[in-house]
């Protein structure tokens, strides 16, 4: 099965000349020298957020394989969709899914189940897509939509990924798929976002979780997120850097009602 591009023309440019012009210029402005398979990456449409994603794309070494965790913004499958087989196409190419590896998840977690419904509609995962394809050659992703807010969930799922990166014996790279604060004025997304990336940098994955549902920030994939800082913690890995943090208003000029965007490396 072949899941198609939905979002060329809208969330990002249309044809593949000019997505990489696009693309070559975030790059070109990129000052890290810094090196991780483990991040945090925005997915609003590339004009508002794209910069910000090419510093957090700049992180990752050459990879096998691909983890991406997204948020399931349309509500359509199951709570954790793991995307079966196939390809998935954007204009700048097809990228094979580790079908292999996705059973194993999916055998390792209960909860965990193929589907391509929650997938069909959904953004998240696609705009990660176009930075990867532009960077790199022969990877394989395993895209997971998440509908889930479940702390136990989340904990059993980054066990499973760990699983089946043994089983397979590939490294996996993992992507969270996040936007941050939403739909509020730049100083008080930025005064928010700040009390959460203080908790994801030293990798407090019940901190962060409290302080999403105690003050209901509006980070569309602190699910995604919660399950990147269980399996970062479980690797071992003690810390994660904030690279870059931007809002829409950057490009806007609209302060008054942002959505905000952060690049995060975990090491």
């Amino acid at each position: 099965m072949k899941r198609e591009a939905i979002l060329k023309g809208s969330f990002y440019p249309k044809t593949k000349e000019e997505i990489e012009k696009q693309l070559e210029t975030f790059f070109s402005k990129v000052k890290t020298e810094k090196k991780t398979d483990f991040i945090i990456s925005p997915h609003a449409g590339t004009i508002y957020s794209g910069q910000t994603a090419a510093y957090a794309h700049s992180l990752p070494n050459k990879p096998e394989t691909i983890v991406i965790l997204s948020p399931n913004h349309t509500g359509y499958g199951e709570e954790i969709s793991v995307y079966p087989e196939g390809t998935w196409e954007t204009p700048l190419g097809e990228t094979e899914v580790d079908t292999k590896a996705a059973e194993s998840i999916v055998k390792n977690f209960s909860k965990a189940r193929k589907d391509e419904s929650a997938h069909l509609q959904e953004h998240s995962i696609e705009v990660q897509l176009i930075f990867l394809q532009f960077l790199f050659k022969n990877f394989k992703i395993i895209p997971i939509t998440l509908m889930t807010e479940k702390a136990e969930d989340l904990k059993k799922l980054s066990d499973a990924l760990l699983s089946a990166e043994k089983e397979s014996g590939k490294k996996f790279s993992v992507i969270a798929s996040s936007d941050f604060s939403h739909f509020i004025s730049a100083e008080k997304a930025k005064e928010k976002d700040f009390k959460a990336i203080e908790l994801i940098k030293k990798i407090n994955v019940q901190g962060f979780h409290s302080l999403v549902a105690e003050e209901r920030l509006s980070i569309c994939g602190h699910s995604p997120i919660e399950v990147l800082m269980n399996y970062c913690k479980n690797k071992g890995l003690t810390k994660a850097e904030l690279i870059k943090y931007s809002n829409s208003g950057d490009v806007t000029g609209d302060k008054n009602e942002v959505v905000a965007y952060a690049a995060i490396g975990f090491f």
